[in-house]
């Protein structure tokens, strides 16, 4: 129970650090490649970690994992009785400490490419601290595409 309790903490830290870049908006932004050229996808996120051709349908696909240490912060309290010869009591005391816990990153986009060399499908897996930088390329590369299109023609 101690042990869940100090993964949660510790967790709900990592989300706070990495909370501004939620999974919904990498679903939208995914969703918005839908029909694109392939040349945008990789102007938008780099270099795919592979391509793949299977039965005939070509697959771009971005993929990064990785673990660290998050913190835990612990407390533990105890509590007891003490007698002695001239009084009786209770007392309590409170521990803190920290311990490290494993935090497991990934993500994996995979985009179809069809013929036409624009986006017919796309999916992903991951969580969000493995998402985090694909989701912050395809903001950035939005709001570059954003702002050429209301700069007025010269």
């Amino acid at each position: 129970m101690e042990r869940g309790l100090r993964v949660l903490v510790g967790m709900v830290g990592v989300l706070l650090v990495v909370g501004c870049a939620p999974l919904g908006q990498l679903e939208s932004d995914l969703k918005g490649t839908i029909g694109r050229p392939a040349s945008e996808v990789v102007d938008a996120l780099g270099m795919p970690s592979s391509e793949r051709t299977i039965a005939d349908r070509h697959y771009l696909v971005w993929e990064r994992s990785y673990s660290t240490s998050v913190a835990a912060p612990s407390a533990t309290t105890t509590v007891g009785n003490f007698n002695t010869t001239r009084t009786a009591g209770t007392f309590s005391s409170t521990t803190l400490g920290t311990s490290y816990e494993s935090a497991n990153y990934s993500c994996k986009l995979v985009f179809q490419i069809g013929d036409d060399q624009r986006v017919a499908h796309v999916r992903y897996d991951g969580n969000l601290g493995g998402c985090s930088p694909y989701i912050d390329r395809l903001n950035a590369y939005r709001e570059k595409a954003e702002a050429a299109t209301l700069r007025p023609a010269d």
